[in-house]
């Protein structure tokens, strides 16, 4: 029975029924939403589907901003290894193509390796009833003749009947020996294989613990400044990054004020998760503390306070807080809130924000 097609682009290979891609015949580890959207996508290559469809195709009736959306492109992006080579393409207001021949590799059943079980072939003896043996003709084999001729009479050259029964049947115990034998070497052949498969899919098919929720490999993504504070602005910076290529810079170059904050407002995230983050500050700065923190719709503030002094000066700190596992969602803002003692202009960087 043919499965699932399977789809080969670049050095990858695509096997939806299976859930799994490989990568020069390595598995590539994805989450199954990211697995879901690249599948839609080598599904419909060249072809222009709009952000809408995505969303219906690999979360139904799930809620995903368009933020979040363009975050879990780029999180696929990155999980096939993209080096210059785009396969995705964006088309700005538009949605997403994707780019690159695509060929069809066939179904589960192709999967190049073919078994072949030895033909089981049952000698029967020329002067038994039932006819000619291996397709010889009547006039070839001993003890039959065409019609209308008279047989030979017998001679008693050969083995006795008794003797020709026993060979016979020695014969087909070594013929069900051989047979018992390959079928069990056959056995344990497929059962490695299947195990070992599984094994590989169970590695391509658990998705990773966390991942990068906001990156800001392709801009602010929805981060903004609260207004009237120490911040003036922020953006997209390659001048520093804890993994990829860029971070979010958060300038600070306006009037001196106590605290200032940066956030998103309604982040796609669920109660009891633990949200984390990296934060960088140049070591000449005026804070005593920073606060990375969350709060829930009905303003109830989580945070994970620390002072500067226990902080690394000039090197990236790891924060993180829990989202109360009561907290009524959607949330209101995810943020930073840094705590000056006087006025100070420089800048900080925040980076890989995620979840778990």
């Amino acid at each position: 029975m043919q499965g699932k097609p399977i789809y080969e682009f670049g050095p990858f290979r695509l096997e939806p029924a299976e859930h799994r891609l490989l990568r020069e015949g390595q598995p590539v580890s994805l989450s199954p939403q990211l697995f879901g959207l690249l599948s839609v996508f080598v599904e419909n290559p060249g072809t222009l589907i709009s952000k809408e469809e995505l969303r219906n195709k690999v979360w139904g009736k799930a809620f995903i901003s368009e933020d979040a959306l363009k975050v879990i492109i780029g999180n696929l992006r990155k999980a096939i290894g993209e080096n210059g080579e785009r396969y995705i393409e964006t088309v700005r207001g538009e949605g997403y193509r994707f780019l690159g021949p695509v060929k069809m590799a066939g179904g589960k059943g192709d999967s190049g390796d073919n078994v072949q079980i030895p033909a089981l072939i049952l000698r029967r003896d020329a002067a038994t009833p039932r006819g000619p043996a291996n397709g010889a003709s009547p006039e070839n084999v001993p003890g039959l003749a065409d019609p209308g001729e008279e047989a030979p009479a017998p001679t008693n050259t050969g083995p006795s009947p008794q003797t020709r029964i026993g060979e016979n049947r020695r014969m087909l115990l070594w013929s069900l020996g051989a047979f018992i034998a390959a079928a069990t070497l056959l056995g344990l052949s497929f059962w490695f294989r299947s195990n070992k498969q599984s094994q590989a899919h169970v590695q391509s098919s658990v998705p990773p613990q966390q991942f990068s929720l906001y990156d800001f490999e392709d801009g602010e993504q929805g981060w903004v400044a609260r207004p009237n504070r120490m911040i003036s602005r922020v953006f997209s910076s390659d001048v520093h990054a804890y993994e990829g290529k860029r971070s979010l810079a958060i300038v600070f170059d306006n009037p001196y004020s106590r605290k200032s904050q940066v956030y998103i407002e309604y982040p796609p995230l669920k109660a009891g998760r633990v949200v984390t983050a990296r934060i960088l500050c140049p070591a000449e700065n005026q804070f005593s503390a920073i606060a990375w923190f969350v709060e829930d719709r009905e303003f109830t503030w989580s945070n994970d306070w620390q002072p500067v002094s226990r902080l690394i000066p000039g090197g990236w700190n790891r924060f993180s807080v829990r989202i109360p596992a009561d907290a009524p969602t959607p949330l209101a803002r995810l943020g930073i809130e840094f705590t000056a003692d006087s006025a100070w202009k420089g800048t900080c960087y925040l980076d890989a924000v995620e979840w778990q």
